[in-house]
């Protein structure tokens, strides 16, 4: 008489995997990518971490309920800028890692707590582990495919040249004698940012390791740019443009 084959994935498994995951995600980020500790970030990653303890040790009932509160917490309140990176492929640093993975690991540890939850059987895990799998492959191509397609724009005599790198715009005050002028933005990280003047209804959206070039001309003054990326607080300055 034959045994019945071992469920490799379970939906408590995947309850207790997906906040970890989630939170190895960012703990990448923060190391790899913005390459300091940044206290916010600290947090949400041993909150999940913590979770995940959680949904393992207490595998029926608080473990479930612990992760499907704090995973639909975190989907509500990074919602807009899960849209926003979804919606730019070609930054596929923050296509993949900041868009696709959090939302499939979100997604994933939010159905397997709710089919803890419901008591449903384990014979659906896989097939969302494997969709989770297709996903995250196809999400990565496109980001791919994208970033290879993009071209940066190049200056003109006279423009003004500033880069963003770093999470920062260098330098940070510019200036132009006339009402106009040309303004190149380098942006030298591998994730994306804007340079927006909110007065001039100026939005440019910076690719990363891509430069773009606007045309500014307005009447003369102080004009506040910044970066409306979700973080980047951080990344403003000022044009002034004289008479």
């Amino acid at each position: 008489m034959s045994e019945e084959p071992i469920q490799r994935w379970s939906w408590p498994r995947l309850v207790w995997l997906a906040p970890v995951a989630l939170g190895a995600t960012f703990l990448f980020v923060m190391v790899v990518v913005f390459r300091e500790v940044e206290p916010f970030l600290v947090t949400i990653i041993v909150i999940l971490f913590v979770a995940g303890y959680v949904g393992r040790r207490f595998p029926r009932r608080a473990g479930p309920i612990t992760v499907l509160v704090i995973l639909l917490l975190l989907f509500l309140l990074n919602l807009v800028s899960l849209i926003e990176d979804l919606a730019h492929p070609e930054s596929a640093l923050n296509f993949v890692v900041f868009g696709v993975i959090p939302l499939t690991l979100l997604l994933t540890g939010i159905i397997a707590s709710i089919a803890v939850l419901t008591s449903r059987s384990d014979g659906a895990a896989p097939v969302v582990v494997y969709a989770a799998a297709i996903i995250l492959v196809v999400g990565a191509v496109v980001g791919i495919i994208a970033a290879l397609g993009l071209e940066d724009d190049t200056a003109v005599a006279g423009d003004i040249q500033i880069v963003a790198e770093d999470v920062e715009f260098s330098p940070e005050a510019l200036s132009a004698a006339g009402g106009s002028a040309g303004v190149l933005v380098d942006n030298k990280d591998p994730i994306r940012h804007t340079f927006t003047i909110e007065a001039l209804n100026i939005d440019i959206e910076l690719p990363a390791n891509t430069a773009r070039r606007v045309d500014v001309s307005a009447a003369p003054g102080i004009y506040e740019f910044r970066c409306t990326v979700p973080g980047h607080d951080n990344m403003k300055g000022t044009l002034t443009l004289g008479s």
